[in-house]
């Protein structure tokens, strides 16, 4: 993790994996709210202040997040490099939060959603854009958001998606085996995740969040650390 966010003691018992095209200091909120546990919250490669890579896929990106871990709350791309993590290492954390992940893209959706994330990577929203579609988002969270879609590689944003294409991963949460919280946004409000997830794993449990969007940790972060 060559760059890395961090809040509280070490060594860090919580691990906060952002989404694509944001950063790790947009997950702050939790890390403060959090920071007595020891938190830390990498910028992924192609984000935040970490280089590029040769290589975009979720796996690449788990390897290099050490294992371990009491809690590890992963948001978007987050949530299916956190799945990707935990499946391949028992040990990699004793409990999942996933904020609304993104474990399935219908094909017939992926090249309106690859657009839809390299555009912002190459034109990012304004702190005021983001304000006037997110009025109910802390300041702080405004202002990191709109730093993080700056510091986005286009490039690198660009590879995550195709190198996980086809974007059909929710056999993932099939196989966990330590205790998933899967917090989905509402579908109306743009949420991602699908009530589908893990339904046949006794270890997952799936809650809408009402009022959230993709973005539940904004959106609702009072939800999101009752959860914890």
């Amino acid at each position: 993790m060559s760059s890395v966010h961090r809040w509280g003691p070490e060594p860090a018992r919580v691990l906060l994996i952002h989404g694509i095209t944001s950063s790790g200091a947009t997950m702050w909120r939790l890390g403060e709210a959090l920071a007595e546990r020891g938190v830390v919250a990498p910028d992924l490669r192609g984000h935040g202040e970490a280089p590029r890579a040769a290589s975009y896929r979720a796996a690449d990106f788990a390897s290099g997040l050490g294992s371990g871990w009491e809690l590890v709350i992963g948001h978007s791309l987050g949530g299916l490099i956190a799945a990707h993590a935990a499946v391949a290492d028992p040990a990699f954390a004793r409990r999942l939060i996933l904020l609304d992940p993104v474990l399935e893209i219908a094909d017939e959706d992926f090249p309106a959603v690859l657009e839809s994330v390299v555009d912002e990577a190459r034109d990012p929203a304004t702190e005021e854009a983001i304000r006037a579609e997110n009025p109910g988002w802390h300041d702080e969270c405004v202002r990191a958001k709109a730093l993080a879609g700056r510091q986005a590689d286009p490039g690198a944003v660009e590879r995550i998606m195709l190198d996980n294409a086809p974007w059909h991963h929710g056999a993932l949460a099939d196989r966990l085996r330590v205790p998933t919280l899967i917090l989905g946004g509402d579908p109306a409000l743009g949420g991602m995740a699908g009530s589908h997830l893990g339904a046949g794993n006794p270890l997952v449990e799936y809650r809408m969040v009402a009022g959230a969007g993709h973005s539940v940790h904004r959106d609702r972060p009072d939800v999101v650390l009752e959860a914890v």
